[in-house]
């Protein structure tokens, strides 16, 4: 891991300490190009993209997403993912603030075609 995104992780730890918002429920937007596939948390679908949901920080979940024509996607989303995406700018944003005092992260997949 670089400097740069050591030092970025670790001022966005800090500002979730000081905000009393890590380990509290916070929101994930799901959103899929194309939008339209189906997601699931632990095995159970949820909906369609795109989404929003809560989620509690210290429960992992597995989130799925499934469209026909397209190439399934899995991820483990845990605390230490939602910092490591952070880090990276790989995930949208965590912000965390307003009238809900909620961390939110966006997460944006482009799925992969299948082949026919």
């Amino acid at each position: 891991m670089s400097k740069t995104s050591m030092i970025t992780m670790m001022c966005l730890l800090v500002l979730l300490s000081l905000s009393g918002c890590t380990g509290k429920t916070g929101i994930i937007r799901l959103n899929t190009d194309p939008p339209g596939a189906a997601y699931y948390v632990d095995g159970v679908e949820r909906g369609t993209t795109p989404a929003e949901f809560e989620w509690d920080l210290k429960k992992p979940i597995l989130l799925e997403v499934r469209k026909e024509g397209y190439h399934p996607e899995q991820e483990l989303l845990n605390a230490a993912w939602v910092w490591y995406q952070e880090s990276r700018g790989n995930y949208g944003t965590v912000r965390v603030g307003g009238a809900t005092k909620k961390w939110t992260v966006t997460i944006n997949r482009k799925l992969k075609a299948a082949p026919q």
